[in-house]
């Protein structure tokens, strides 16, 4: 894996992620089209934008790191030699995620501007939540660019990257489920003093852990919070 060549201008997430991870997955047929370049729009640093740059504007784009650029351009070697199939594939993965209120993974929320093709022919995307289109270039190459706020989020980028693999949400869901937050009982604790530290109640804890009486609670017990 390479150093990241632009650090000042790059985050380590879209970095080893993004572009990175992405080539690991996608193989040798995805080029790195770009991620910084001293330019409007979201390749551009929030600091380097005029202040009504479209880029800028929003609430979420006036919060994250001010010197980083927040779109990679993906390109395709078989899209510039005529193939469309790699390139339409990913687009529709990336697409589908963003369309589906039920996937946290990419959408409006996140997401501020995508653009690629889902049949070689003409540009389609989205741009702040509304479909929108592009250039012709982005006919072999797809642009991507997430919520200035997030672009040094590595959760959000993996989110990402997992959708442009193809892993479905149901195993990413499972790989992402959140741990249950437990408590070891200490000598001296009470089940009463516990809820109360965790701003629950001993009804909540005794019915979570199964405890017939709550007032039998052992030093090493683990308990589940909620």
């Amino acid at each position: 894996m390479a150093a990241n060549p632009n650090p000042t201008r790059v985050t380590a997430p879209y970095w080893t992620i993004l572009w990175e991870g992405a080539r690991a997955k996608l193989g040798s047929d995805l080029r790195l089209g770009g991620i910084f370049a001293n330019k409007a729009g979201y390749h551009g640093t929030r600091t380097g934008n005029h202040p009504a740059n479209y880029s800028v504007t929003r609430a979420v784009d006036k919060r994250g790191p001010a010197d980083k650029a927040a779109a990679i351009d993906w390109t395709f070697a078989s899209a510039q030699r005529g193939d469309f199939a790699h390139i339409i594939k990913i687009t529709k993965r990336i697409l589908s995620a963003y369309d589906n209120p039920a996937d946290p993974r990419i959408g409006a929320h996140n997401t501020a501007e995508i653009y690629g093709t889902t049949n070689g022919r003409t540009v389609t995307g989205r741009l702040h939540g509304r479909p929108a289109s592009s250039d012709s270039s982005h006919l072999w190459h797809i642009h991507f660019a997430l919520n200035r706020e997030l672009v040094g989020d590595t959760f959000t980028c993996r989110a990402v990257l997992s959708v442009v693999c193809g892993q479905s949400l149901a195993d990413w869901k499972a790989q992402n489920k959140p741990k249950p937050r437990t408590y070891t009982v200490k000598r001296g604790d009470t089940l009463s003093g516990i809820a109360e530290r965790f701003h629950t109640t001993v009804t909540v804890l005794a019915r979570l852990n199964r405890l017939s009486n709550p007032n039998k609670i052992y030093p090493g017990q683990v308990l589940r919070l909620p």
